[in-house]
């Protein structure tokens, strides 16, 4: 059996973004959260690199946890790793600050507890905690897995974009595995893109939680058969622009616009000439 890499270091910049956090470590064998600190920098693999005898990895110190804690925490980490699997690492919430009233830290309180709860969930279509899909700050920050967040926290500027485009918002978080056949199954169609079937070659930018995650070339485009108005493109990834955008940030805000966006559409549909 192959043992699982260590995670390594954050990569420069991310710890900064992240400030002091509160982290969780989850068992991907049953989904179950075994351990929850807080900390800055590299804190949150601290745990996997000392149970694993690389101590000498830690430069931003580990929690002090009674023996009992310890011992129970590193044969769980052992336990893991001896299965094959590696432990799930969590931000429950990044950026923790000194409150300037009762009400901001009951907020910061509440954003743990949720995402916390929310990791814990069997179902998420239907979670027995029934604030896990609000909250007053439900929509600050997404709990997802370590490896996610330091994409997008790492990820550089997508920049100025030749226009024609078009770029494609969806909040479905199974963007971040899928293959690009998938992705392009996904969103291919239908559209209300009658100002875009005109236009040669035009370029296909998916984005999912602020990052593109492909780059497509519509070569043409075909009415819907079962929705009026509506339009299918058909094309491939483009490997030129692929390799220039996929994995960079791009916002609404970061889009050559007058007036101004406000955001994305609910529509996930955004034409740009």
């Amino acid at each position: 059996m192959i043992t699982p890499d260590l995670p390594a270091q954050l990569p420069p910049g991310v710890a900064e973004k992240l400030g002091v956090y509160v982290y969780a470590l989850r068992d991907p064998r049953d989904k179950s959260i075994f351990y929850i600190g807080k900390g800055k920098g590299d804190r949150v693999f601290s745990h996997v690199w000392v149970a694993r005898g690389q101590k000498g990895r830690v430069k931003d110190g580990t929690q002090k946890d009674p023996i009992a804690v310890e011992s129970a925490k590193n044969a769980r980490i052992n336990a893991i790793y001896a299965d094959g699997s590696k432990v799930e690492h969590f931000i429950l919430r990044p950026n923790i600050t000194p409150p300037v009233d009762s009400d901001k830290l009951a907020f910061q309180f509440e954003q743990v507890l949720i995402s916390a709860f929310k990791l814990a969930e069997t179902d998420l279509e239907n979670p027995k905690l029934t604030t896990i899909k609000g909250g007053h700050t439900s929509g600050e920050f997404v709990v997802e897995p370590i490896e996610e967040t330091i994409k997008r926290l790492a990820a550089v500027p997508a920049g100025k974009i030749e226009k024609p485009f078009v770029v494609l918002v969806s909040t479905n978080p199974a963007y971040k595995t899928w293959s690009d056949e998938e992705i392009y199954d996904n969103v291919a169609g239908s559209w209300y893109a009658s100002g875009a079937v005109g236009l040669p070659d035009l370029p296909i930018l998916v984005v999912h939680a602020g990052l593109i995650r492909a780059v497509f070339r519509a070569d043409r485009w075909e009415p819907s058969a079962t929705e009026a108005k509506k339009w299918r493109f058909y094309g491939a990834v483009d490997p030129e622009l692929d390799a220039m955008y996929r994995g960079k940030s791009l916002h609404y805000n970061d889009i050559d616009r007058d007036p101004p966006l406000a955001g994305w559409s609910t529509r996930g549909w955004h034409l740009y000439t």
